[in-house]
C-alpha cells in the first residue's frame, strides 16, 4: 500500500485444516462409489431408447465424476501446500517474536 497505509491481512489455519479435511473425506466417499451404476437389462427398463439414455447418462457421469476427483485432489493437494505455508510462516513470526529462527514444520 502506498501512503502508509497498512493490510490487515487473517488466515484462520483451524479453518483450513477442517477444509482440508471435510475434502479429503468427500474425496474418500467419491472413490468408494466409483463402482455403483445401475445394470439392468432393456426389457427392465422399458425398451432400447430408455436403455440407451440411462447407459449415456452413466457414460457422461463417469466422466463427469472423473473430472470432479481430477478438481477434487488438486484442491486438497494446494489446501495441504497453504497450510503449511501458512504454518511455517506462523512459526517463523512466533519465532522471530521469541528471539529463535529455527522454524518448525508440520502436515495437515
Amino acid at each position: 500500500m502506498t501512503n502508509g497505509e497498512t493490510v490487515d491481512f487473517t488466515v484462520d489455519l483451524v479453518a483450513l485444516v477442517d477444509l482440508h479435511r471435510s475434502l479429503v473425506a468427500i474425496q474418500r466417499d467419491l472413490e468408494a462409489s466409483s463402482g455403483v451404476t445401475a445394470a439392468a437389462d432393456r426389457e427392465s427398463m422399458g425398451g432400447h431408447d430408455v436403455a440407451d439414455a440411462v447407459r449415456d447418462f452413466i457414460d457422461g457421469w463417469r466422466d463427469g465424476r472423473q473430472q470432479v476427483s481430477e478438481n477434487l485432489n488438486a484442491c486438497v493437494g494446494i489446501l495441504a501446500q497453504a497450510i503449511e505455508v501458512y504454518r511455517q510462516a506462523e512459526e517463523a513470526l512466533h519465532n522471530a517474536a521469541a528471539g529463535s529462527s529455527t522454524p518448525a514444520s508440520t502436515h495437515p
